[in-house]
């Protein structure tokens, strides 16, 4: 299955609010124990990563957002995956994650 097509969730915690302010943004994996330390544009798409957006949208959004050209950061951003599922950080789901108004 195509993986812009899925909905990417964070399996870590974020300890702060994520802001465009703050260079950094840290999350908790409580599974490992570990913190992990996330800034610039992997800050920005990890805190989109809630399972409620497929992989494709938030792409698009964060491309639009930020002026860039369409696949401009796609290496960046598959190494920004593939880091996170390395350190078993992120999921995908096939359909969207429920939200809690719904």
């Amino acid at each position: 299955m195509d993986q812009l097509k899925l909905f990417p969730v964070l399996t870590a915690e974020p300890i702060q609010e994520y802001s465009k302010n703050k260079p950094n943004y840290y999350i908790f994996n409580s599974r490992s124990n570990r913190g992990y330390m996330l800034d610039g544009f992997a800050a920005n798409l990890c805190q989109r990563f809630d399972g409620a957006k497929s992989l494709e949208v938030i792409i698009q959004e964060f491309e639009n957002e930020m002026d860039l050209r369409k696949d401009s950061y796609k290496k960046e951003i598959d190494t920004l995956l593939q880091d996170l599922h390395d350190n078993s950080l992120i999921e995908f789901l096939n359909s969207p994650k429920p939200t809690k108004e719904g």
